[in-house]
């Protein structure tokens, strides 16, 4: 796809401050979530959905309702309770509502405070007149818990790069980084946080916290969903900390599942080419870092920049979970307790591109894209190219750990070679002229990822 260089803002919210301590089935429960028919099911019914529904009208054999058969089989509520019982909690249409959505994913975002300090030297007429400057200010964002062991306090939280770096700073990353849980966003509850470690070129970074105050909230780790199933119009929540007001929700649909932007960097001067989702939820400064959800509540994205033009609306952007939460993975692997703060990516040595593109249309009507993902050159003496992997052939799968993964995507090698470590064994099948093919090789040395 071709990539689109666009103005884009990277969506924090500046805080002036004077000082760093300033703040920013049974029929008795239905509780499954499987509707009515799926419950009949499971209790031995194996006619059709519409034959399912045409028994509930009874005949000559039972002439009784559907409730009153119910009760036959032991429910014990009223009709109206038995009636709001089929609907399972997914709802009616066998989907979870809004609501339901976003108070099982809103325990897992956090509001992040990060402080910078930035010292202006100051000269006389003999140079320096040692009357430095220091002018302290601060940002703030937002986070998502990933990972956490509750009995410890402990937790991982996932946000943006650009949440906790400033280049113009002493330190560049902060080392005063403060976390706020959600229903918590007081100064007594503050949690400080460590940089564990991260990457300007993919803007992911990871934070660590032990507090009791984490330990002892409702605070949770999320739950991770999968962005490559994704499609588009389906319905997305957005939940960060805008404007540093604390955590708020928005609401809207996928716009465009996958595209490249180009926009700059933290530095303010690289330029990123960055694999996003596009959505229309409404997102403003200090939802960077914030989750984006799907309506089943599942952590979907991470939310890092907006278009701001007078011409355009509604279009902000989320770095795919996918990617992001495989970077957050290595990240938290090779940068835990030591001091490597940067994410070590092991590489195959080939470049691809989409040779060929389609569509299908799966039985439940549901559209999905689909790519031919070939490679078009070969670095030497690289892992690929020692096991002859040649240019033009079409990489079908990559089993990886006993798991094979089918390659749809250009993307998917990319998310995939995220969890690649020094020493592991991988089987590449590739197609090449009509003939799959097998290769098998051993990851080496990683590179180290800024």
């Amino acid at each position: 796809m071709k990539n689109k260089k666009i103005t884009l803002v990277l969506i924090l919210t500046v805080i002036s401050c004077l000082a760093l301590t300033l703040t920013a089935c049974d029929f008795k429960t239905s509780l499954s979530g499987d509707s009515a028919y799926d419950i009949a099911v499971k209790n031995g019914f194996s006619g059709t959905e519409a034959e399912w529904l045409a028994s509930l009208k009874g005949d000559t054999a039972y002439d009784v309702s559907a409730y009153e058969l119910a009760k036959q089989f032991g429910y014990e509520g009223t009709v109206e309770e038995w009636l709001e019982s089929l609907k399972g909690d997914k709802g009616d249409k066998g989907e979870t509502s809004i609501t339901d959505a976003v108070n099982k994913s809103i325990l897992s975002v956090v509001s992040i405070n990060a402080y910078f300090t930035k010292t202006t030297p100051s000269y006389g007429f003999w140079g320096s007149s040692g009357n430095d400057r220091k002018e302290e200010y601060g940002s703030a964002g937002s986070g998502v818990v990933i990972k956490d062991d509750k009995a410890n306090g402990v937790a991982y939280i996932m946000t943006n790069f650009h949440v906790v770096y400033d280049v113009d700073s002493d330190s560049e990353i902060s080392n005063e980084i403060y976390v706020y849980l959600y229903g918590m966003e007081l100064d007594k509850y503050k949690i400080k946080a460590t940089y564990i470690g991260g990457s300007m070129s993919y803007d992911v970074a990871v934070l660590k916290i032990q507090s009791d105050i984490y330990k002892n909230s409702n605070a949770k780790s999320a739950e991770i969903g999968k962005s490559g199933i994704m499609t588009v119009g389906d319905n997305v929540i957005a939940i960060g900390n805008p404007n540093a007001d604390g955590i708020a929700v928005t609401q809207g649909i996928l716009s465009i599942e996958s595209e490249y932007i180009t926009m700059t960097a933290a530095d303010g001067t690289s330029s990123l080419n960055l694999r996003v989702m596009r959505v229309d939820a409404a997102i403003n400064g200090g939802n960077s870092g914030g989750g984006l959800f799907n309506d089943s509540g599942e952590l979907v994205g991470i939310v890092n920049a907006k278009v701001v033009s007078e011409q355009i609306e509604g279009m902000a952007y989320a770095i795919p979970i996918d990617f992001a939460y495989a970077a957050a993975q290595n990240i938290m692997k090779n940068c835990d307790g030591v001091t490597n703060t940067n994410i070590k990516r092991c590489m195959l040595g080939i470049s691809v591109q989409v040779s060929d593109s389609w569509t299908v249309v799966e039985a439940d009507g549901t559209v999905r894209v689909k790519n031919a993902v070939s490679v078009v050159s070969i670095e030497s003496g690289s892992v690929a190219a020692n096991k002859g992997i040649q240019v033009g052939d079409v990489i079908v799968s990559i089993t990886f750990k006993a798991e094979t993964y089918i390659v749809n995507r250009e993307y998917d090698i990319t998310n995939l070679g995220l969890l690649f470590s020094e020493g592991d064994d991988i089987q590449l099948k590739v197609n090449r002229d009509g003939q799959e093919i097998v290769k098998s090789m051993t990851m080496g040395t990683p590179s180290v990822i800024v």
